[in-house]
């Protein structure tokens, strides 16, 4: 079952911070991660923020206790993704949706959830937040997560936007 945060976030009216927005996405990242499941098991989960040290730390500081499947959560700040790199989950705010392709194309052949904003399901992410009146809201692009072998509990997609 999804947890109560995830609800309450979803009707939640964003606030006129930008402050609030991030923390709502925090803990909206936090369920989308605790609420997939990976074909590999992880020592530690890795959350990679892409070229924002404000949500960085927003993340940071809201999973600082938090685990994913009994692991902790290690979140890094990344300004680039090469195909060596491996991450579990990268997000990229709507400043970044110009490196969506290059990062799709650089993980590639990983299992990694790729989260943006701006509704970027279309170009390839497999998570995407969408601001519907002052909620947010999120989309999930089911078959790009089939693609790289990850299962987005019914739950989360029940939760989803069509």
């Amino acid at each position: 079952m999804i947890v109560t945060a995830l609800l309450l976030a979803m009707q939640a009216p964003l606030k006129a911070q930008e402050s609030s927005y991030s923390d709502l996405q925090a803990i909206y990242i936090y369920n989308f991660a605790k609420y997939t499941s990976w074909p590999q098991e992880f020592n530690t989960f890795t959350i990679a923020v892409y070229d924002d040290a404000a949500m960085h730390k927003v993340i940071s500081q809201k999973l600082v206790d938090k685990t994913i499947k009994g692991k902790p959560i290690e979140v890094k700040l990344i300004y680039s993704v090469t195909k060596e790199d491996f991450f579990h989950l990268i997000y990229l705010n709507r400043h970044h949706s110009k490196s969506l392709a290059e990062v799709i194309q650089n993980c590639q052949q990983q299992n990694t959830l790729i989260v943006t904003e701006n509704d970027q399901i279309k170009k390839g992410a497999m998570i995407s937040f969408v601001v519907i009146g002052n909620k947010l809201r999120f989309k999930v692009n089911q078959e790009a997560l089939e693609d790289k072998d990850l299962i987005a509990s019914q739950g989360l997609l029940s939760l989803a936007m069509n």
